[in-house]
């Protein structure tokens, strides 16, 4: 009989202890259970305007239904739109990009257009910004670097690049420019820059400024100066 009072001890004593053996459950956290099934985003309907802005709002379907995930952004032409991590567009300069937004592996883009004929480059004569309070004879006798704007229709810039030395020589570079401008940029080149150098250049369009950039392919030894990069903004409209 005692025996038996042992042995029913002894099997009530092994049931205590496994119920107060705690049981192990996995930890599921909202992050690991949402799951992007598909994700879209829209352009705006019409071209932006240069440091115009416009928020991109996805759409994210997700299971469970309404999940809170992150969204990444990129543009993939920073110099027309850029994109910050909240999605908020800047329109930066003509052209068009493709700005791409990324969830859960699934990814989707945006067409973001920048009207190049929202840009105000009037006609007339564009300065460099510390000569932008001179007088237009003093630019002409003292010397300057100076855009005459002609024209910029259907995305064709034309005019003349001038380079004035000081005096007394106040030798002079005249570059006739006639280029294409596409997503704010255009090349040309040139045969004299008033010594005898010639090359390519560039220009961009970088919000209400010009940059022209000159490379010389062929140098004279002789000459007094390299164009280089000048940024010009508008100093007198004629429209």
């Amino acid at each position: 009989m005692i025996l038996h009072k042992k042995t029913l001890l002894t099997a009530i004593l092994s049931l205590f202890f496994v119920v107060l053996v705690p049981h192990s459950t996995p930890v599921i956290y909202a992050d690991q259970a949402s799951k992007v099934i598909s994700i879209s985003v829209a352009g705006p309907a019409k071209a932006l305007k240069p440091k115009q802005t416009y928020q991109l709002k996805p759409d994210v379907v997700t299971v469970p239904q309404d999940s809170n995930v992150k969204i990444s952004y990129s543009s993939a032409n920073t110099q027309v739109a850029t994109v910050n991590k909240s999605g908020l567009v800047t329109a930066v300069s003509p052209g068009k990009a493709i700005i791409y937004a990324s969830s859960g592996g699934k990814s989707t883009y945006a067409v973001i257009k920048v009207d190049s004929s929202a840009v105000e480059f009037t006609t007339g004569l564009w300065v460099e910004k510390k000569n932008i309070k001179k007088p237009k004879e003093q630019l002409l006798t003292e010397g300057a670097v100076y855009f005459k704007l002609k024209g910029f229709d259907n995305n064709v810039l034309t005019g003349h690049f001038f380079a004035v030395s000081a005096p007394p020589s106040n030798r002079i570079a005249d570059i006739d420019i006639k280029i294409r401008i596409k997503n704010g940029k255009g090349s040309f080149s040139y045969t004299d820059d008033g010594w005898g150098n010639s090359g390519e250049g560039t220009v961009e369009m970088k919000g209400s400024t010009l940059e022209f950039i000159f490379k010389e392919t062929q140098s004279d030894s002789g000459a007094m100066w390299r164009l280089g990069t000048h940024s010009f903004t508008l100093y007198k409209s004629e429209s």
